[in-house]
């Protein structure tokens, strides 16, 4: 890939916008080499009836506006991709598709996960990729172009949809490793759990977060995935001119990648599912475990207080003074009333340790 600036367009002119890379595929399914403006590459892309690729890398608003506005993007899809904080989704704006995806990375130092978004904007002749953070691997994205057409030579001159499906795979790829650690923090939760360690709600908590977080995306990689396979996204009405018209949209040999991706991403979905139910039956055995553990507490606290309520009844009684009470004169009522404490005391003591009270 080649770095590239945009300097002016055949729009009109716009102010210098550094853009990471631009890349351009032939038709042949080449790279084309490039280093100009906008304008150049786009007369390039036509020259070799080919796809324009273009990466923005943490972009500011005045940079996605301008690209953006000069391939005739939709004005919505330009606001919504500047304003960021999008579910992920799959939108038809006219002969372009606006895609939004959740690329997920592992942080193996922190054990925590960081999501973030991803916004693909494919057109007839041009891909527009927008990402805010080193997520995903675009460079992981071109080699899989480049494997995908040397395996299947009948992908080359699918320009954009093909971009656009290397970009669903390795999304899809960045997504397994999550499902191991996943299971392997579930594993140690409940390993957790069965040691009755009551402290480790914090850790479900946080998890099961992650895991609704991790289980929205891949619903949301599902519903586009089943879009692009059986091409509803395609078609939206009865007439001709309802169609989209992107290169590809009818290939029954992209359809089999759809399905591909579609599958991963069910599998995946799947055990995101088996993870939240996991967690949530996690913290239904901890409330049970934290609620026996209280009424433990409370039971032996009960038991205590019955036990010291006796001597304090007796001592209670007989520290009424009043003039004529029975055994008040009396020469052993001092070490009687010491041993009546402790004697029931006692009873009850063994009494509530017989019923597990102590």
């Amino acid at each position: 890939m080649r770095s590239g600036r945009l300097a002016q367009n055949s729009h009109g002119n716009i102010s210098s916008v550094a853009i990471k890379d631009i890349t351009i595929y032939a038709k042949s399914g080449e790279t084309v080499p490039h280093l100009g403006p906008l304008d150049q590459a786009m007369e390039q892309v036509r020259q070799h009836h080919g796809v324009l690729w273009i990466q923005l890398d943490q972009p500011d608003s005045a940079e996605i506006f301008e690209v953006a506005k000069a391939l005739e993007v939709h004005e919505l899809v330009i606001e919504d991709t500047i304003s960021a904080h999008q579910r992920a989704k799959m939108e038809r704006y006219g002969e372009m598709l606006y895609v939004v995806l959740h690329s997920i990375r592992l942080d193996r130092i922190e054990q925590k996960l960081h999501f973030r978004e991803f916004h693909v904007i494919v057109g007839h002749d041009f891909v527009i990729s927008v990402r805010r953070a080193d997520i995903p691997d675009l460079s992981e994205v071109a080699r899989r172009i480049e494997r995908d057409q040397e395996e299947d030579p009948e992908l080359v001159g699918l320009d954009s949809l093909e971009i656009l499906h290397a970009m669903l795979d390795v999304v899809m790829d960045d997504y397994r490793p999550i499902v191991v650690w996943i299971e392997d923090q579930i594993d140690e939760v409940e390993d957790e759990l069965f040691n009755q360690n009551l402290k480790v709600s914090r850790r479900i908590y946080d998890l099961l977060r992650d895991v609704i977080r991790f289980q929205r995306a891949a619903d949301s990689l599902v519903e586009i995935a089943e879009d692009l396979e059986d091409g509803s996204i395609f078609d939206r009405g009865p007439a001709d001119e309802m169609d989209i018209d992107l290169p590809g949209a009818d290939s029954e040999e992209l359809a089999r990648h759809w399905r591909d991706v579609l599958d991963h991403a069910k599998a995946v979905q799947q055990k995101a599912d088996e993870y939240r139910s996991v967690l949530d039956n996690a913290l239904s055995v901890h409330a049970t475990l934290v609620g026996q553990e209280q009424a433990e507490i409370a039971k032996k606290v009960s038991g205590w207080a019955a036990i010291l309520l006796f001597p304090t009844l007796v001592a209670g009684i007989y520290g009424m003074n009043f003039d004529h009470m029975p055994e008040l004169h009396w020469a052993f009522g001092y070490p009687f009333a010491l041993g009546l404490m402790f004697v029931g005391a006692l009873v009850l003591h063994q009494l509530f340790k017989r019923f597990n009270w102590l």
